[in-house]
């Protein structure tokens, strides 16, 4: 992947997790994503789903601490106090944000379709990549605890991101319902 296409990547994912997760009342802010030791050794939920398009293949990773996807559950409203209740809520944010970040890479020229969200609780994880460069890892920092989004696209041969499209930006907001 180009140079030009991870800054425009990482600018679209960087935006749309902290607007993804401050309309749960909850303020991110980007940090530089330095791999720690044992990447939640102490338990995490993950989320990942992938996407698929014409040029392009991947998948979009979400790692928060259990107690940091309790409160994100809660903030939903009530019944979120069971573990199966804070993998629905986080496998819900994940889908909303590739959708965020999908509706943000239209101006872009950038189309792609979305698989079905996946969470999993954990006692700890490492990644290990086949693809190479393309994995983008954003490490987001709250009073409640870190955020992580690894964003692993492989792009193909004919991939290409347009200029930047004004007419294409003024698409429904997101949160908007357009029913065909």
């Amino acid at each position: 992947m180009g140079s030009q296409h991870s800054v425009v990547f990482d600018q679209v994912i960087e935006s749309s997790v902290v607007d993804c997760f401050s309309v749960r009342e909850l303020a991110l802010c980007p940090a530089e994503a330095v791999r720690p030791p044992a990447p939640y050794a102490e338990g995490a939920i993950l989320t990942f789903i992938s996407l698929f398009g014409e040029h392009l293949t991947g998948t979009l990773l979400l790692a928060v601490r259990p107690d940091l996807a309790e409160a994100l559950s809660l903030a939903v409203g009530p019944g979120g106090e069971t573990q199966a209740a804070h993998l629905d809520a986080l496998a819900e944010l994940s889908n909303e944000l590739l959708g965020r970040i999908k509706n943000r890479l239209l101006p872009y020229g950038v189309t792609f379709q979305l698989g079905l969200p996946k969470a999993l609780a954990c006692a700890g994880f490492w990644l290990h990549t086949v693809t190479g460069e393309t994995r983008r890892a954003h490490r987001f920092t709250s009073p409640r605890g870190d955020v992580w989004v690894w964003f692993d696209v492989v792009v193909g041969p004919d991939f290409r991101m347009l200029p930047f499209d004004e007419s294409s930006a003024k698409c429904l907001p997101e949160g908007e319902l357009v029913l065909f």
